[in-house]
Formats: C-alpha cells, sequence, structure tokens
C-alpha cells in the first residue's frame, strides 16, 4: 500500500469519528473543517484555528463530543497530563479516535518525517498501549488494532463513561493572565467559547 493512500485511510478513520463539537489535537496540515484545530508548532499557523497546548487546554469541562488525532500522542511531552485534559474536555459517552505510531515496524519507513526515538514512549503495538490507557479509569476502549493492510500504526478508538466527570463539571475553573483570564463553571462562558460561538457552553453539564 502506497504513502498516499495510508495518509487518506487514516485521516478518513479519524474524520468518520469526528462529531461535532470535535476538537483535532495536533492537527498538522490536514485539518477537519468542522473541528476546532489545535496546533502549538508555529510552522502549522496557515492550517490551525489555535496554538494550544493539548496539557493545558482553556476549554471548559465536558465541551466536545469527539477527540481526534493522528501521529501525535506520541510526541507530547507529557501525555499523562494531556490524556487528563482530553478526558476532562470530553463530554461523557464522547468519543476519542487517535492513530498511533507502532514502534515495531516504524524505524523500517525510510520516508518518515518523524524522529522516532524522540517520540517513543514505551509501545510496541496495540497491546502494550493497551496497558499504557488501562489506567484512565474513565475511558473504555471501543477498538485497538493495526490498520489492515499496512502495520506503520494502529487505531484506538475509545469512550469516555457515562457517568465520568460528572464532580468536575462542577469546578470552577480560572486563569490568571491579563486578557485570558476567565472562569468556567456553566454559568460562565470563556473568550475562547465566545469566539467560538458557543453561546454559554450549553455541553458543560450535558
Amino acid at each position: 500500500m502506497r504513502q498516499m493512500q495510508i495518509d487518506i485511510e487514516q485521516q478518513q478513520w479519524i474524520e468518520a469519528h469526528a462529531d461535532v463539537p470535535c476538537l483535532h489535537v495536533g492537527c498538522g496540515e490536514k485539518p477537519i473543517p468542522w473541528a476546532v484545530n489545535i496546533d502549538p508548532n508555529a510552522s502549522r499557523k496557515r492550517w490551525r484555528d489555535f496554538d494550544y497546548d493539548v496539557c493545558d487546554l482553556p476549554f471548559g469541562d465536558a465541551c466536545f463530543v469527539s477527540i481526534v488525532s493522528s501521529h501525535v500522542l506520541p510526541a507530547i511531552y507529557d501525555l499523562d497530563r494531556a490524556m487528563a485534559e482530553m478526558i476532562r474536555v470530553l463530554k461523557p459517552g464522547g468519543i476519542m479516535a487517535h492513530v498511533i505510531p507502532d514502534w515495531r515496524y516504524a524505524p523500517q519507513r525510510k520516508d518518515t518525517r518523524h524522529e522516532w526515538d524522540y517520540q517513543h514512549q514505551g509501545w510496541y503495538g496495540p497491546e502494550e498501549f493497551r496497558v499504557y490507557v488501562a489506567r484512565f479509569l474513565e475511558i473504555e476502549t471501543l477498538e485497538l488494532a493495526n490498520f489492515p493492510g499496512f502495520r506503520w500504526s494502529f487505531k484506538w478508538l475509545a469512550r469516555k463513561e457515562t457517568g465520568a466527570g460528572i464532580e468536575s463539571a462542577e469546578i470552577c475553573r480560572a486563569a490568571s493572565e491579563g486578557p485570558d483570564q476567565y472562569v468556567v463553571c456553566g454559568t460562565a462562558q470563556s473568550p475562547v467559547e465566545t469566539e467560538l460561538g458557543w453561546g454559554r457552553n450549553p455541553l458543560l453539564l450535558g
């Protein structure tokens, strides 16, 4: 299978799970038109909506129905914190869909654009990744497998438990720096949500 075909199939898979409102983490050069596309990399300015860091998301709790990414998770500098943030902003019952490099085969790629040594998180395939995500009790894995026809990456589809995050959704969060100061607690609204046109964030408490 040619690399272009692989890229297309992976992108189609995450887009198929990108229900609105959707957060697209590390959009790179492939933003999803109906999603909120974030990427802190300055070279992605042309394609992203915001330069937000997934480890410190300026969104209220339970804002998104879906969160997707492709070949991003292994590059995150603090993945535990990023996972906690994604779980926080995901609505109970919401879906995560991530494409992840498979370290067992990725180094064999001659045309790779990635620094695999830098990105490696210790995952030698889907089953080792399953061990990692087992610590996040709010998330239920629905699908975890290599793509049919190629093995350089695998797909992880997960759902946030419907009873998860209710307590945290009632907690007010405040930022303290200049124009970005905001409070989100179900009755107030962040500047980010204003810019996105979400009103008083009706999805916050489900």
